[in-house]
């Protein structure tokens, strides 16, 4: 069997569609969740505020760096989810 990331099982491609998913994932959602888009564009190995990449995907450099990932989102307590469920009276 060939050891070819792109052979029979074609696992290579499937990281190439996820990473440019993630690529358009940080410019796409950026109007809505700033923060965390800003946070995804350095994980990603990128410099700089993210608004300086205009809407354009931008793809890493071969070789280029990716930073150790960490939670982007901090889970909410069970009883902080209850309590704002009641409030919108389901």
């Amino acid at each position: 069997m060939e050891n070819d990331k792109d052979g029979p099982s074609g696992g290579g491609k499937f990281f190439v569609y996820r990473d440019w998913s993630d690529f358009s994932l940080k410019t796409m959602l950026y109007p809505f969740l700033p923060f965390s888009s800003q946070k995804l564009h350095e994980y990603l190995g990128f410099e700089g505020k993210i608004e300086n990449s205009k809407w354009e995907v931008c793809i890493p450099e071969p070789g280029q760096k990716l930073v150790e990932p960490k939670a982007m989102f901090t889970k909410l307590d069970d009883g902080i989810i209850e309590k704002e469920t009641l409030k919108l009276g389901h």
